[in-house]
C-alpha cells in the first residue's frame, strides 16, 4: 500500500511539474521585439589621447539611417542580442549592441571588423 500511495503523488507531482512549465512557456514570448529609438545618435571613441567626438548618424523608424556625411543606409534588427547590422552607406557591414537600459538615453555600440570589442559609444536622449 505504501508504494501505491508513493507513486500516486510522485505522478500527481510530476503531472503538476509539466503542467506549469507548459502555461510558463506560453506565457513568455519567445524574444521580445527590440525597436531601435529613431533620432540623432552622437558618437565618441576613447584613446590614449583621450575622448574624441565623431560625426554620428540619425536612425530613423524606417528602418534606414543617414550618416553625418550624407551617406545612407539600412539598417537590420537581430533581436536575439540586442544588436543592430548596418547596410550600405559608411556603417555598412558593422555590427553595433542596442542598449536602451539606461532611462535617459539609448546607446548604440559599434564592434570593431572583427566584432570582437566597442569601438564607438553612439547615444541619443529619450
Amino acid at each position: 500500500m505504501q508504494s501505491g500511495v508513493f507513486s500516486y503523488w510522485r505522478n500527481r507531482l510530476a503531472l503538476t511539474g509539466l503542467l506549469f512549465a507548459s502555461a510558463l512557456r506560453a506565457q513568455a514570448p519567445p524574444h521580445a521585439a527590440v525597436v531601435v529609438k529613431a533620432g540623432k545618435y552622437a558618437c565618441v571613441f576613447t584613446d590614449a589621447t583621450g575622448r574624441h567626438v565623431v560625426p554620428g548618424f540619425e536612425i530613423r523608424g524606417d528602418g534606414t539611417y543617414v550618416h553625418r556625411n550624407n551617406s545612407t543606409g539600412t539598417y537590420e534588427i537581430i533581436p536575439k542580442k540586442s544588436q543592430i547590422l548596418f547596410r550600405q552607406g559608411s556603417l555598412d557591414n558593422t555590427l553595433a549592441l542596442y542598449d536602451d537600459s539606461n532611462p535617459k538615453a539609448a546607446f548604440i555600440r559599434l564592434y570593431n571588423a572583427k566584432r570582437t570589442e566597442t569601438i564607438l559609444s553612439c547615444q541619443t536622449r529619450k
